[in-house]
């Protein structure tokens, strides 16, 4: 997925701080995430099809690879993921979240522990038309991450002095706005096992280049989300330092370490803070 860093350079620290009262606001960064939103046999199911499912390729001009489906496609689904979109443009929370969108664009990460961790990006399409001197760059409304384990490093998202970290969680959706700068960080502990993510962003238009997945129907298998899940924005907690001090270990796609003493971060967590 191509993509463009967003991190700003900083000098280093001048030395270690730690979060002020745990007063908490809303966060600037419009960050949204729900635990285990997918149920458990859902997540099951769509493995199982991603595991077979052909890997997209670019089309004419473009330098994406990822799959489309519109949302009127999405009402008659022909495979697992085109059912979950249709599913979460039902669901009301995730639907007043994205608002009115002409589709989204779906594709999947599957992660070796021994590979690197996915570096800081911006969503975004890119087409370099014949002839054209430029690439045509776009954006999607929305970006979004449904974990399909519990593996891996949290997913970092930033957005003016707020960031937020969210840990695989099989069934865990985490949305946000197509423009945020976000990662993957390093993994607490040594881990045996692949980091699964299927990711869909949001169009509020087509974007060009993108695959169709042709297929057989899968009427016989069906994708439920838990009515009881919340789509909630996290809890931003101020902090008494600057995101400067932080910045090398962000840079090294690392949770600052006063951060994680501070919050006693532990697998399955959201950590969200806002930087003075």
């Amino acid at each position: 997925q191509p993509s463009t860093c967003g991190m700003t350079a900083a000098p280093p620290p001048d030395k270690p701080s730690q979060p002020s009262d745990r007063g908490e606001h809303v966060g600037a960064l419009g960050a949204l995430f729900a635990d285990k939103l997918v149920t458990a046999e859902s997540v099951s199911l769509l493995l199982s099809f991603l595991a077979t499912c052909p890997v997209p390729e670019p089309q004419c001009g473009s330098l994406t690879a990822s799959y489309w489906v519109s949302s009127e496609s999405a009402r008659n689904p022909r495979n697992p993921v085109e059912l979950l979109i249709r599913k979460f443009l039902e669901h009301p929370e995730v639907a007043a979240a994205v608002g009115e969108v002409a589709g989204a664009e779906w594709w999947w990460q599957d992660v070796d522990c021994l590979d690197p961790p996915k570096v800081y990006h911006i969503d975004s399409n890119v087409v370099l038309a014949d002839g054209a001197e430029e690439a045509l760059v776009s954006h999607p409304a929305w970006s979004s991450v449904l974990y399909l384990c519990d593996a891996g490093g949290p997913t970092a998202a930033f957005w003016g002095h707020d960031a937020v970290a969210v840990w695989p969680m099989h069934g865990r959706y985490f949305l946000f706005p197509g423009n945020r700068p976000h990662g993957v960080l390093h993994a607490d502990e040594a881990e045996h096992l692949d980091r699964i993510t299927l990711l869909i962003n949001w169009w509020s238009s087509p974007p060009p280049g993108l695959s169709t997945l042709q297929g057989s129907s899968h009427e016989s298998e069906t994708v439920a989300l838990r009515e009881d899940a919340a789509l909630k924005a996290p809890s931003f907690v101020p902090l008494s330092t600057a995101l400067a001090e932080h910045l090398p270990e962000w840079r090294e796609q690392r949770l600052p370490k006063s951060i994680r003493e501070a919050f006693d971060c532990e697998r399955g967590g959201c950590v969200a803070v806002r930087y003075r």
